[in-house]
């Protein structure tokens, strides 16, 4: 699910609903092929956070598993679904769920052109400080395998599509 605005402005007030959704989405893909899996929300944010994450996602959960026991289900952590925000969050007890970020680091570069984004526009990506900090998100993606065992997936990544293709390889 994306843009689900009244769950994220009203977590408790939704999560019965969001639970009721996914009791019917689970039922209705039951004998999809396991190559098919589940995104429960996308990007939570705004009042959807990690004090109410598992409160909330919880219950959707348990509505999946009672027709897809086994079914991989995606884990966004909250703050749109960031990096750090998935490695500070509290994670189902569930050995069919893979955490989730979206990686658009440097963000000047990454997202520069976006219409909701407004830092300086930026067109030297490579610089030895964006490296930098590349390397220090992928050592800590790195630390948190080696302490989790669970390998997350990266939803979304890259440059805005506005930048040009030539600056985006």
């Amino acid at each position: 699910m994306h843009h689900y605005e009244e769950l994220f402005t009203d977590p408790s007030g939704q999560a019965a609903r969001f639970a009721a959704m996914w009791r019917q989405i689970g039922e209705r893909f039951k004998n999809a092929p396991p190559s098919v899996s589940f995104e429960l929300i996308n990007e939570p944010h705004d009042k959807f956070g990690v004090d109410n994450l598992l409160a909330v996602q919880g219950p959707a959960l348990a509505e999946v598993r009672r027709s897809n026991p086994t079914r991989t289900v995606v884990i966004d952590g909250p703050a749109w679904s960031g990096l750090n925000e998935m490695l500070t969050s509290p994670f189902p007890d569930d050995a069919y769920t893979v955490p989730t970020f979206h990686y658009y680091s440097p963000v000047n570069f990454g997202l520069d052109k976006a219409d909701w984004m407004n830092p300086p526009v930026r067109n030297d990506f490579g610089t030895e400080a964006d490296f930098a900090e590349i390397t220090r998100d992928l050592a800590k993606v790195t630390a948190d395998i080696a302490r989790t065992g669970r390998v997350p997936f990266v939803g979304e990544y890259g440059a805005y599509e506005r930048r040009p293709l030539a600056e985006r390889n």
